[in-house]
């Protein structure tokens, strides 16, 4: 060390020597709580926000947003091993003189409109038939009877038996329908190509919403075939334009019934008369009459009432040939069934 410094360490040293410093322990002791507020505080915040940002990282993956397109619980896709509906209709659930309703328990069903075809002389014409399916899962029940067959022998579809129902999604205004490869083997021409489309909109929508519109795919992809293409969802046509004029929903075909027999359906006939005629196993006319629809302007509801001793029956229901034969047949519709 040098002269110099040595000098200037003496000279800081008796400076030091001559400096009193006074400690208030109150002052200290205020000190050091204020210090470690602010440390508690800071902390605390870290804490927290740390605390906030594992709490939402957890929530979004337990909890994912919902996604419209994702289907509805009751309607989710089935196993791909599921079975194909069976190509023979099974008995249907015998119908009581009433109105349907819903069967209670575990298995509960209910009713459900489902729409196949008949030939008309101007051609094929949609007719619905009342078929009990899973209260849980109407629409899918319903798509699934439809593909399945009816069970009316005058009635037919075009749509391949072996098809199975892969997913429906709901979402109110728009119905997403996605069936199997299955969908795509049908050979019809394009008029029954048409209807066929119709058929499954009409079936589907009675079951959720009829002024909904419905998307289909089949394997997840937009269906082509033939004449269709069906990249846009399809709303219902005209009912004046598919649908038979005369229709029975109950008894349902080969329904074994208590008498007195209600006789239920939908018609759009001349002057709101829808007139019915009753056989026997033989043939025999055992009753005829005429009932009254709701509105003659319009398909609307009609019903009554065939007092009925046992055995089997077959009810045709048709219109009023207003032209007196100048124009086309009457529509008819008809159900063999059994009373008890």
């Amino acid at each position: 060390m040098t002269n110099f410094e040595n000098q200037l360490r003496d000279d800081l040293h008796a400076a030091a020597d001559g400096v009193e410093i006074h400690v208030d322990p109150d002052a200290v002791a205020a000190a050091h709580a204020r210090a470690a507020r602010r440390s508690a505080i800071g902390w605390g915040a870290l804490a927290a926000l740390v605390a906030a940002v594992v709490v939402g990282w957890v929530a979004t993956a337990w909890n994912p947003p919902t996604d419209r397109a994702v289907p509805d619980p009751l309607q989710t896709p089935v196993d791909t091993a599921s079975p194909a509906p069976s190509p023979t209709p099974s008995t249907p659930t015998p119908a009581t003189t009433s109105a349907p309703t819903a069967t209670p328990g575990a298995d509960a069903t209910t009713p459900a409109l489902v729409y196949a075809v008949v030939d008309t002389e101007i051609g094929p014409r949609l007719v619905r038939e009342t078929r009990w399916v899973p209260a849980a899962t109407p629409a899918r029940g319903a798509l699934e009877a439809m593909l399945a067959g009816p069970l009316d022998p005058d009635h037919h579809s075009a749509w391949p038996r072996n098809t199975r129902v892969l997913g429906i999604a709901d979402h109110g205004d728009e119905i997403t329908v996605d069936l199997s490869a299955e969908a795509l083997r049908a050979a019809v021409g394009a008029e029954a190509e048409s209807l066929m489309v119709q058929q499954l909109v009409w079936t589907v929508t009675e079951a959720l919403n009829p002024d909904a519109r419905v998307l289909l795919r089949v394997d997840g992809a937009v269906p082509s075939w033939g004449h269709q293409e069906w990249s846009e969802p399809v709303a219902r046509a005209d009912a004046d334009a598919v649908r038979l004029f005369v229709g029975i929903d109950t008894p349902s075909e080969g329904d074994a019934v208590d008498s007195p027999v209600t006789v239920r359906g939908e018609a759009w006939v001349f002057e709101a008369n829808l007139l019915y005629t009753v056989t026997d196993a033989a043939g025999a006319v055992v009753a005829d009459g005429y009932a009254t629809t709701q509105d003659g302007t319009t398909f609307a509801p009609y019903a009554f009432d065939l007092d009925l001793t046992p055995g089997t029956y077959t009810v045709t229901v048709r219109e009023d040939d207003a032209s007196d034969g100048e124009g086309r047949a009457p529509f008819s519709e008809s159900r063999t069934f059994r009373v008890r």
